[in-house]
């Protein structure tokens, strides 16, 4: 049986995250202003746009949730909507968001998100981003290739979509919440620990090409196991299917 024990105090962890880099940052500028060189190379770019709150590195942008540094609290928008162009108002530089931060959007107690859309350009989306919010639904941007750890626990997606590009699941990616089917794109290759433990599935399309399924993957489902079409080459933990009709 699979157990997991999260602490979650309302938002909290982004607030603290984003309050660090507004420091950092402050300090990048006086060593900057004193001609010190903080990295040894480019210096990453954090700043505010449209109320969320980005980082950038090269030409690339990852979303780190609501735009907090103006120190006043702000609750999550219940529709979150990424775009695929961020400018830094400070310097008028044009980012493309191909990442979503570890924790960026995760809602702990609040859970007022209810739904998000992210850019095709979004490739990663990180552990927890979208952790005990209210979603009902996710389709999956074009280009993304990896789930993190915990992204979307917790919520309450009964229909989702992934795309045809997606490499892996991790560990409790879609764990906790009311999915009914799943259709594994040809690209899948790895499908984590937990990752769709205690959803309502009973029907799952594998892909041939899959490697890798965890153990706890899809246990506590409505899976007949029995009926399941899963490639030879593929490793199927002991306990990928447990507590599901056999």
């Amino acid at each position: 049986m699979y157990f997991k024990f999260n602490l979650n105090i309302g938002g909290i962890y982004v607030k603290q995250r984003n309050a660090f880099y507004m420091l950092l940052m402050s300090l990048a500028s006086v060593l900057l202003f004193l001609g010190i060189n903080t990295t040894g190379a480019s210096a990453k770019d954090s700043f505010g746009y449209q109320g969320f709150w980005y980082e950038a590195a090269g030409k690339q942008a990852t979303a780190w949730g609501i735009d907090d540094s103006d120190g006043n609290e702000h609750t999550y928008p219940a529709n979150i909507v990424i775009p695929e162009k961020v400018v830094d108002p400070d310097n008028g530089q044009t980012y493309t968001v191909t990442k979503v931060g570890k924790g960026a959007f995760q809602s702990g107690a609040y859970g007022t998100t209810k739904s998000v859309h992210l850019p095709d350009t979004v490739a990663s989306i990180g552990e927890s981003a979208f952790e005990s919010d209210r979603l009902t639904s996710f389709t999956a941007p074009r280009n993304l290739k990896y789930v993190g750890e915990d992204a979307f626990e917790s919520n309450k997606i009964s229909s989702l979509k992934l795309n045809k590009k997606l490499v892996s699941i991790s560990w409790g990616g879609f764990a906790f919440n009311k999915i009914t089917t799943l259709n594994c794109p040809s690209t899948l290759r790895s499908i984590g620990t937990a990752a769709f433990v205690s959803n309502k599935l009973k029907t799952v399309k594998f892909n041939k090409g899959l490697k890798n399924i965890s153990r706890y993957a899809f246990e506590g489902n409505k899976l007949h196991v029995h009926t399941l079409h899963i490639a030879k080459s593929t490793k199927v933990s002991k306990l990928a299917f447990d507590e599901n009709y056999k």
